[in-house]
């Protein structure tokens, strides 16, 4: 499910088509589609705060954030025989844990850029709840 253009879409996809639908969603489908939306994203020196849509906030250091990147090359990815692939491990260094900006995507994700050039994570609403209940470093 994504929105596009003031739109919902379904996308399904199957080996032999992908399809895209147009639907109008519900009270109950909205709800659930915003229910852990972020609203406002708090930028400071070691960490970012997130406000929620049900106003609570959530405080997620910045190495936490880096060192937990989703995107193929530093969490890897698994191909359809079971191999994962994943790129070297590198040293973090200060730069790496510097944020220079970030993007909101969709209704679903925020791409960090880091002061390293590095900006190919999108890090979900869901990883970024499940992060901010984690134990870090504040």
């Amino acid at each position: 499910i994504y929105y596009k253009d003031y739109h919902f879409y379904i996308k399904i996809v199957n080996k032999f088509s992908c399809k895209k639908y147009y639907f109008k969603p519900n009270s109950l489908i909205l709800e659930v589609l915003l229910k852990n939306k972020i609203i406002s994203v708090g930028c400071f020196e070691r960490f970012v705060v997130f406000r929620w849509q049900n106003n609570q906030e959530d405080c997620i250091s910045l190495k936490t954030l880096r060192l937990c990147c989703p995107c193929a090359f530093c969490s890897g990815e698994i191909d359809v025989f079971g191999n994962k692939y994943i790129g070297d491990k590198k040293k973090l260094s200060d730069k790496s844990v510097a944020l220079k900006g970030f993007s909101f995507v969709g209704l679903y994700a925020i791409r960090f850029i880091w002061g390293d050039g590095h900006s190919d994570g999108l890090y979900t609403f869901s990883l970024l709840k499940n992060l901010s209940s984690e134990p870090n470093e504040n």
